[in-house]
């Protein structure tokens, strides 16, 4: 009896590890689209291409593609990379065009696939010679809201961004200069967008033009300790909101994804200087004056390591 009972508990530890281990493995999703898989981009749109998606915070967008053709159906969907289909983000059961230039939402979105033969491709109307931006949600297991940007010019590439001071003082506004590959086209609309609440909120300043390809925005001075950040962009609208400006972005620019920053009142502290050669200031900003000094005291000798 008691090897009997041993037995049977034996059995319900098993058990009980059994189900905890299951209980605690992570579900396996699926990964984000990454890939855009379309047809506008070759000759007479008879052959599918993959096209990679960068990210862009809530976003994943391609680079602007040229239409080949003018064609009423041009086809496109998404996947999580090339020859991946499973999951892919497609049109639904009743399929028809999407409209181009703003957000599609719910029933107007990407679907995601997996297996029961109704996966439409996605359709648009495309004209030959024009521009095409496509840009997705980043849900890896559900359905997700889509754009497709249409221009008749290729957008404006933002080149490298500055800001003035670099260390800001309270109340202290804060220049910030922007280099573009060409003076802005008809229909496109620059910004600086930026934050103080970590994106619970956010305003835009529109990049005014100051002479070539520069363009410039002051965003107002905040009290110490507020922590500002920013990043540049590009669009189709001209008076923009947060809610879709992810979708109705042409081009940006987020310091590689961490957004540029700074904290106002904020200082910054070298390490000591060894003595033998020191500055003028200690940290030393472009364009500004430096005095370096040499201790004769010291001799020669003080300069080898």
């Amino acid at each position: 009896m008691k090897q009997y009972q041993t037995s049977i508990l034996k059995l319900i530890v098993i058990a009980v590890l059994f189900i905890t281990q299951t209980m605690v493995q992570p579900l396996q999703g699926f990964g984000q689209p990454s890939n855009w898989f379309g047809d506008i981009t070759t000759i007479g749109n008879t052959a599918f291409v993959n096209a990679a998606m960068a990210d862009r915070n809530s976003v994943r967008a391609t680079q602007p593609m040229q239409a080949q053709t003018t064609k009423t159906n041009a086809k496109f969907l998404y996947t999580t990379a090339p020859g991946v289909y499973t999951p892919k983000w497609v049109g639904s059961t009743n399929n028809y065009t999407r409209t181009v230039n703003q957000k599609l939402t719910f029933a107007d979105g990407a679907y995601i696939y997996t297996s029961g033969g109704w996966d439409h491709d996605l359709e648009i109307p495309v004209i030959q010679g024009y521009y095409y931006t496509f840009i997705i949600g980043k849900y890896s297991d559900a359905n997700n809201d889509i754009s497709i940007l249409e221009t008749s010019f290729l957008p404006t590439s933002i080149q490298n961004v500055s800001q003035l001071p670099y260390i800001v003082e309270e109340n202290q506004e804060v220049s910030i200069t922007v280099n573009l590959s060409q003076t802005i086209n008809e229909g496109e609309y620059p910004f600086v967008r930026y934050t103080t609440n970590n994106w619970n909120s956010s305003s835009f300043l529109q990049l005014n033009h100051i002479s070539g390809t520069q363009y410039g925005a002051t965003i107002p001075g905040f009290t110490n300790g507020t922590s500002v950040d920013y990043y540049i962009l590009t669009s189709i609208q001209q008076n923009p909101s947060p809610t879709d400006i992810d979708y109705l972005s042409l081009r940006i620019d987020n310091n590689d994804g961490s957004n540029y920053a700074y904290t106002v009142g904020a200082s910054i502290e070298c390490g000591q200087q060894s003595g033998v050669v020191t500055s003028e200031p200690a940290f030393p900003l472009p364009d500004q004056a430096l005095s370096i000094f040499f201790n004769a005291e010291l001799g020669n000798g003080g300069l080898i390591n």
